[in-house]
């Protein structure tokens, strides 16, 4: 029984391991369908009012990235493009064939690493939000908790239901520095963006206080086949705050390619609340 209108009823999820060359990949799978990768937050998997939409059309797979929710790091896998290069693996043992990728800010950034790393492994390419392009010349983020939990959402009753204790997500935000330490700018993935083949949709929410217009602005300048969206009224984690109008822009996106369609039709056009 759906107990909220931002969950999907009939929503479930299975939680499968695989084997790679550098170690065990814990990863959930929901809904039946094309395959699509989605690559968490520092707040690792969380089953999004987004996510549940779109698991009614595809395969949503889920992996956990080495370290985060107390999974096994990996010996070997201590960078950002360490994970692109093992989310390719990945791939190739769980999909078996090149797959559409969905990167959510720390995993916006590390989709653009796997992008880079294995051209092979992507179909098309969504960065949500992404992290890991912060100009120089902005002022660092807030790590205060209310103050960035502000920036991230501006629809919190939206966000999923999450077993998490603050310990535990202050841990996974432990284990997400420790693929970039000190970095806030990533120059030579800035530099290589230029490399990637994929179709890519650029998301970002017209509210996000976490991820400046600028960086969206200057990956879609650096990615060659990029479009940008601006989604309305949303946040950072556009898969809770507008999660139905990100659905509906990525199944578009996945099925339609070159051919999505951003102004669509549709019955729920923003309120006056909104």
């Amino acid at each position: 029984m759906t107990t909220s209108p931002y969950e999907v009823s009939g929503f479930s999820v299975e939680t499968k391991t695989v084997a790679l060359s550098t170690g065990p990949v814990t990863y959930q799978e929901a809904g039946r369908g094309t395959p699509i990768v989605h690559l968490h937050g520092a707040g690792s998997v969380r089953h999004s009012w987004g996510l549940q939409l779109l698991a009614q059309t595809f395969r949503v797979i889920m992996p956990i990235c080495p370290g985060f929710d107390d999974t096994p790091m990996h010996d070997g896998v201590n960078s950002m493009s360490d994970l692109g290069k093992m989310t390719g693996e990945f791939i190739d043992s769980v999909v078996g064939a090149p797959a559409d990728i969905i990167g959510i800010s720390f995993g916006g950034w590390h989709a653009v690493w796997v992008a880079i790393n294995c051209p092979d492994k992507v179909g098309q390419l969504v960065l949500e939000n992404p992290a890991g392009f912060r100009p120089s010349h902005l002022p660092p983020l807030t790590t205060d908790p209310k103050l960035r939990f502000r920036e991230m959402y501006v629809y919190p009753e939206r966000l999923p239901k999450d077993h998490r204790t603050e310990e535990d997500r202050n841990r996974n935000r432990a284990v997400m520095a420790d693929y970039h330490p000190g970095m806030t700018f990533d120059e030579e993935a800035h530099e290589r963006c230029s490399e990637i083949k994929a179709l890519t949709l650029i998301c970002h929410g017209t509210k996000d206080g976490r991820i400046a217009p600028e960086t969206v602005q200057m990956l879609k300048a650096r990615i060659p086949h990029s479009h940008l969206v601006y989604i309305y009224n949303g946040g950072h984690s556009l898969e809770s705050d507008q999660g139905e109008r990100f659905a509906r822009l990525v199944k578009d996106f996945c099925l339609r390619g070159e051919s999505f369609i951003v102004n669509q039709k549709v019955d729920d056009a923003p309120t006056a609340a909104e």
